[in-house]
């Protein structure tokens, strides 16, 4: 049984993405809870003093918090303060490279594995769209504003190889958006989601480390990608809004460029 020193406290879950992975006698993890009682989970303290993954060594059981916020990020701020929803991270490991990415910035951070103290590279995403939360100042409103639920977010970042990527992300949705979504919700945002959806720009797109491709069309009977093997071997999971939910299956796909 491995424990950490410090106390989890569960944070926002990206189903699709990745939050451990196993490589060489450590697991690397977006865990977390180390800071709060020190740093709290967010605002300019956080942002300034805190790590972002955790590297259990199995061997001895220990572990470590790794991965500040890197110089090139906009969370790496002493004048702006971020809700965590927006620093959110997803990062996914290949071979000797570690990808790192915030859930609303458009940006890819690629470190060594084994220097994770700074970037190796970071490679700017040029979405068409992609909606970014602006804050106000230093202080964090202890409000929530439903809005931020619909601006901008990667949700999983796949690396294929050959510094190319596949990336499920959401443009978000601009103010004038946001206000037709919920206009046709009849005011209520508990109703706005399917609204939202129709506006919202995104889906899973090829990045080959300059330009994106457009988004990946699929048969609506795919659901959620569970698996990425090679170009020749995608699995997906059932999506169980277009079919009867007695049964499960998955579906062995490959990309083919039109």
């Amino acid at each position: 049984m491995y424990k950490p020193e410090f106390e989890y406290f569960p944070s926002l879950i990206i189903t699709s993405g990745n939050s451990l992975q196993i490589k060489e006698g450590k697991v690397y993890t977006n865990y977390g809870g180390r800071y709060n009682d020190e740093l709290g989970r967010n605002g300019i303290d956080y942002q300034q003093n805190s790590t972002q993954l955790e590297v259990l060594h199995l061997e001895t059981g220990e572990f470590s918090g790794v991965i500040p916020f890197p110089e090139a990020s906009k969370f790496n701020n002493s004048e702006l303060a971020y809700q965590e929803i927006f620093f959110y991270p997803n990062f996914s490991i290949l071979r000797d490279s570690l990808y790192l990415i915030f859930r609303n910035e458009p940006k890819i951070f690629t470190y060594s594995v084994t220097d994770l103290s700074s970037p190796a590279s970071v490679r700017t995403i040029p979405f068409e769209e992609f909606i970014e939360k602006t804050p106000e100042g230093k202080k964090l409103s202890n409000g929530f504003n439903f809005e931020d639920l619909v601006l901008g977010t990667i949700n999983n970042l796949i690396p294929m190889g050959n510094g190319t990527f596949m990336i499920d992300y959401l443009g978000g949705l601009s103010k004038d958006k946001y206000d037709q979504a919920l206009e046709e919700a009849g005011g209520q945002t508990n109703k706005i989601w399917p609204f939202a959806t129709k506006l919202n720009s995104g889906g899973y797109v090829i990045f080959d480390g300059t330009s994106i491709s457009s988004p990946i069309s699929k048969s609506s009977i795919l659901g959620k990608l569970d698996k990425f093997v090679s170009k020749d071997e995608v699995w997906f999971s059932l999506n169980f809004s277009e079919a009867e939910n007695d049964y499960s299956v998955i579906y062995k796909t490959r990309l083919v460029a039109k």
